[in-house]
């Protein structure tokens, strides 16, 4: 579910892509010059193990 969040400011765009909330919450942030798929390739990587 994504979402506007009001921030001082301005507004970032929220994304909660966790399954169940268990583990910590992860921040990825891009420079602006690209977008949020630039972290597509890390995402794999910060699931947890099965």
């Amino acid at each position: 579910m994504g979402q506007l969040v009001q921030v001082k400011g301005g507004e970032v765009w929220a994304d909660d892509t966790g399954a169940d909330g268990a583990g910590p919450p992860v921040v990825l942030l891009h420079s602006g010059v690209g977008d949020s798929r630039i972290w597509e390739p890390v995402l794999p990587g910060l699931r947890p193990a099965r």
